[in-house]
């Protein structure tokens, strides 16, 4: 039986393949056709007229919505979910019990496994999910005892065991074959207390918690490892959609039909980074959304080739790869003009039909991972001002269900646009134009010019007479160098956490630092409030980043810091931080993230404040700094003027906290004894000196 592609493919014709470089030369009833590799582009094996009326890809179609995926159901019906690449979910509660005033609720997210949990919300605000499941954010964390509110999470593995406190909480109705196998799961445990007190209406505003997840999908098979890994690559995004079991949402069809070599160099293609008009960079295609698997097949595929600019090909060996589209791809195969019978052409649609706006829609997480729309106001490749002011607006919506970047959903943007307004016909050939079948960009003969275009090929076939094919085509516009200054907009704002109206505001995040302590790394970070709680988190700016992770707060009179020890340096760090009146209240929206380097930075930190006394006899030296890249003081002491001599050294100090040593006196009554004392900072550069003196009675 054929493979579903195949059977996909219309004109059930053999399509010649991708190969070499290297042009060849076939002969079809003595007519002469010259081609080279070719490309068999998605409007032939998923829908009929990619450009020439494929609704699909324009406007028309429906892709999975991103605040349905969301959505916390209790319905028995409600829709499973397959995660690409990285995604935000709600879930299906379907388990609720209480007991002894606790309320335990179990949540199936998406299928599984997925292969990590990135971000967690309650009622949609951001927590912080400690390691064991304990959520310390306000209002749910305690000063002491258990929080009021956790969440465990299973990957959804197949070999996952029922939850153990369920079993035991509720025997007989929860048993050790409740597994919930191959599904990504929650169980809140919901602690109260009591309806008679205020704060429980504080913890639970909406009655019960709604849940939701950032999460990352499977892993995916990598030609380049021989090995299966988490990845938002959009070419291993493809072949995942194409390999994976029909039941995960895949195509199901086996390895030994792709070209995996290919595959491997062309996802290398997809991971290069290209320039943002931020000044940094992404890679080239990335793939990441949650799509129901009651959904066709034949559309998710579709719409995950537009969002990532991929094409499926076959290739001289019989086998299929997967390319990224060019802005400036070459031509494949020339039709000769003896082979071609006629040749009709337009200069495109007519200008009451011509798309002369572009509205672009994507998968966004400035819009906390929901649809937005990115701002094209000012750039020029997405209006046609002066076809606007003759004819009025005729925009065309092109919708990126799966892109999770502005910038990509850009570039693949202006590329289709270009094609939605260029010229169009279809040339007639005798039956040397079975060549042509499986290419995707040939050289096209147009006599009413006198001259030959680059076209995409969009679906030939052959006609009823059997001895003509017909090859409809669309000319390719010529598309300046992309330009990330000009051509780029800027992505949309991002989304707030709206914060209760009576929480404060968000604290000003005024620095961050690694310093080196016994045991590792310590992380410092310090922001300005006069609210009285922080929080302040942290998290591995890698790729594949973990929960955000909590810190230990400080309050020292407007100034909030805190510290996190042990802190692993692979990556740079993430940081953000937000304030609450109480532990009872709601906190503010988060400030702005910042990213910290993973390097020790070369600081000199101020020079220390300094306090002594004499206390029961003893001289006493409290030492102060305001500096939050100050680590390890050194002390020295002189008696009545002589030569210095060092006390102590490696003193670990932290900022506003003071650092109070106590030593034997020394000297005789009326001498002075004087204390000098630096800092240094995380590579060991000290700060100036400041001394206090202390004169004995």
């Amino acid at each position: 039986m054929a493979d579903p592609i195949s059977i996909l493919i219309a004109s059930g014709l053999t399509a010649a393949g991708v190969g070499g470089a290297a042009t060849a030369t076939g002969t079809v009833l003595g007519a002469t056709f010259a081609y080279s590799a070719t490309a068999l582009t998605i409007s032939q094996v998923v829908t009929a007229g990619l450009f020439l009326g494929g609704s699909l890809l324009f406007g028309a179609q429906k892709p999975p919505k991103p605040e349905a995926a969301r959505q916390t159901f209790e319905a028995a019906d409600a829709p499973r979910l397959a995660i690409l690449g990285r995604a935000r979910v709600g879930g299906n509660a379907n388990f609720k019990a209480a007991k002894s005033n606790i309320l335990y609720i179990v949540v199936s997210h998406c299928q599984g496994p997925v292969t990590g949990i990135e971000e967690v919300w309650i009622n949609g605000r951001s927590v912080t999910v400690e390691a064991d499941g304990q959520i310390s954010s306000p209002p749910y964390g305690r000063i002491s005892g258990t929080d009021w509110l956790s969440i465990q999470t299973k990957a959804g593995t197949s070999s996952e065991a029922a939850w153990p406190e369920l079993v035991s909480t509720f025997p007989g109705e929860w048993t050790s074959e409740h597994r919930g196998l191959g599904v990504a799961q929650s169980l809140l445990t919901c602690r109260s207390p009591g309806l008679e007190s205020t704060k429980h209406f504080k913890i639970y505003p909406k009655g019960e918690p709604q849940v939701e997840l950032l999460v990352r999908g499977p892993g995916w098979f990598d030609p380049r490892i021989n090995n299966y890994a988490w990845s938002d690559n959009g070419v291993l995004g493809i072949l995942w959609l194409l390999t994976a079991d029909e039941a995960d949402g895949g195509w199901g069809l086996p390895f030994d039909q792709f070209d995996m070599d290919d595959i491997a160099l062309e996802a290398d293609k997809a991971d290069e980074l290209v320039a943002l008009k931020s000044g940094g960079t992404e890679k080239r295609s990335r793939i990441s959304g949650a799509f129901e698997l009651e959904t066709a097949r034949g559309q998710i595929l579709a719409e995950a080739l537009l969002s990532t600019g991929t094409q499926i090909l076959p290739t001289t060996d019989g086998k299929w790869t997967i390319r990224l589209i060019e802005d400036d791809p070459a031509a494949t195969v020339t039709v000769n003009l003896p082979t071609a019978t006629s040749v009709t052409w337009s200069a495109g649609p007519e200008a009451v039909e011509r798309p002369n706006i572009c509205r672009v829609n994507y998968y966004s997480p400035e819009r906390r991972w929901d649809f937005g729309d990115i701002p094209l106001d000012g750039i020029r490749w997405a209006t046609y001002r002066d076809e606007i002011n003759e004819v009025g607006e005729r925009p065309v919506d092109i919708k990126l269900a799966f892109c999770p970047s502005h910038a990509q959903a850009a570039r693949i943007a202006r590329r289709v646009f270009g094609l939605q307004r260029a010229p169009r016909g279809e040339v007639t050939t005798n039956l040397a134009g079975l060549l042509a079948m499986g290419h995707a960009h040939a050289m096209i003969p147009i006599p009413d010019l006198e001259e030959t275009v680059l076209a995409d090929l969009t679906g030939p076939r052959l006609n009823d007479d059997g001895v003509t094919l017909s090859i409809p085509f669309v000319e390719r516009p010529t598309l300046a160098t992309w330009t990330p200054a000009t051509h780029e907009p800027d992505p949309p704002d991002t989304l707030p956490e709206i914060a209760d109206g009576d929480a404060p505001g968000a604290p000003d995040f005024l620095d961050a630092v690694f310093v080196p302590k016994t045991g590792g790394a310590q992380l410092r970070v310090w922001y300005s409030s006069l609210a009285s709680v922080g929080e302040a988190v942290y998290r591995a700016a890698s790729p594949t980043p973990g929960p955000w992770q909590s810190m230990t707060e400080v309050k020292s009179g407007v100034n909030l810091w805190a510290y996190a020890n042990a802190v692993d340096r692979t990556y740079n760090s993430d940081l953000r931080a937000r304030v609450a009146d109480s532990t009872d209240d709601p906190p503010s929206e988060w400030s702005a993230m910042t990213n910290l380097s993973n390097d020790y930075e070369a600081l000199t930190p101020s020079a220390p404040t300094l306090a002594s006394g004499i206390v029961d006899s003893n001289h006493q030296l409290t030492i102060t700094t305001g500096d939050l890249s100050a680590n390890l003081a050194t002390i020295e002491r002189r008696v009545n003027g002589g030569s210095w001599s060092t006390l102590e050294s490696g003193i670990d100090v932290q900022p506003w906290a003071p650092t109070v040593r106590t030593y034997s006196p020394v000297g005789t009554p009326g001498q002075n004894v004087d204390f000098r004392v630096s800092v240094s900072g995380p590579t060991g550069l000290s700060s100036p000196t400041n001394t206090t003196t202390i004169t004995i009675p």
